[in-house]
Formats: structure tokens, C-alpha cells, sequence
């Protein structure tokens, strides 16, 4: 089970787009919390597991969404799947083919 939303809201820096991405997967672990935007983190479970993957994804989007003036953040919680929400600033999306309706 995947879910993807969208929708405009007020952030302490004004306007911005919030994209959810959540899944109802194990979710992830407390300790591994504060460690999974560093490159080529993986957690325990994840390497257990024998998953493929470098540990470069979220660094990635994490440094693209800075890089745009917005953020991602995650809530995630062991056995109740993972949401992350990336805020990107409104003055960004204006003017492309994304187009929000309040």
C-alpha cells in the first residue's frame, strides 16, 4: 500500500506545497530515525535483510529539496509504516505546469 498527496499550507516561511508519500510498511526504527538523510546510512533492519541500496536516496532528495529552499521531514513509527513530506516553497512552484488550487 502506497499513498501520495497533496495540498498547500501556511509554514512559518510562508506559502508552501507539502507532498506526502506513505507507505504502512515496518517502518523504521527509533535509532535509525535521526540517521537517515546521512549518505550511505542504512539501518540495521535494512542490512539484516540483505536489501539492495547504497544509502543515497534520501541524502539525495534531502540536499535537492535545501538546495530549493524547501525540506522533507518523516514520521515513522516500528510495525506502523513511514510518511514523508516534502515542503517546497510556493514561489517555486508558480509559473511551472504544477498548478494548485486553494
Amino acid at each position: 500500500w502506497l499513498s501520495v498527496s497533496a495540498c498547500t499550507a501556511q509554514a512559518r516561511k510562508g506559502r508552501e506545497v507539502q507532498i506526502t508519500v506513505a507507505d504502512r510498511g515496518p517502518g523504521i526504527a527509533p535509532k535509525d530515525l535521526p540517521h537517515i538523510f546521512e549518505p550511505f546510512y542504512r539501518g540495521q533492519s535494512v542490512n539484516a535483510a540483505t536489501t539492495s541500496g547504497t544509502g543515497l536516496g534520501l541524502c539525495l532528495v534531502e540536499r535537492n529539496l535545501r538546495a530549493l529552499g524547501g525540506s522533507v521531514t518523516v514520521q515513522s513509527a516500528p510495525g506502523d509504516g513511514t510518511s514523508f513530506t516534502l515542503h517546497l516553497p510556493v514561489s517555486l512552484v508558480k509559473g511551472t505546469l504544477i498548478s494548485i488550487s486553494e
